[in-house]
């Protein structure tokens, strides 16, 4: 992967392979997140044509990117991020109750 050579293994000395190890650290990081981002996106696909295939056609593939997702948060804290995702969930609920109203569902007794 990153093309080192044996005779520069074997005659360097284990501080001249620190970059590289890091360089390595890196790339496996950065693998391990392609494979999650793209784990994302066939859930998201899964999850859309289940969800067709039982009746549910509320169900949508991501609106956008993941990276873009995640570069809105860039800068904030995570109490920030926590609020702005809770906000996002109770908005979802409250379209999702009122097109449940429309679709004449009585309200739950308490």
């Amino acid at each position: 992967m990153l093309g080192l050579s044996m005779e520069f293994i074997d005659e360097g000395c284990p501080y001249d392979l620190e970059p590289y190890e890091k360089a390595h650290k890196l790339w496996m990081e950065e693998q391990d997140t392609l494979a999650w981002i793209s784990g994302m996106y066939v859930k998201s696909a899964l999850e859309v044509v289940i969800g067709s295939s039982f009746g549910k056609g509320n169900i949508n593939y991501l609106k956008e990117s993941i990276l873009a997702e995640m570069s809105k948060y860039e800068g904030l804290t995570q109490e920030e991020i926590d609020e702005i995702e809770i906000r996002k969930m109770v908005a979802d609920e409250m379209r999702w109750s009122g097109e449940q109203k429309q679709n004449g569902m009585k309200d739950a007794e308490v």
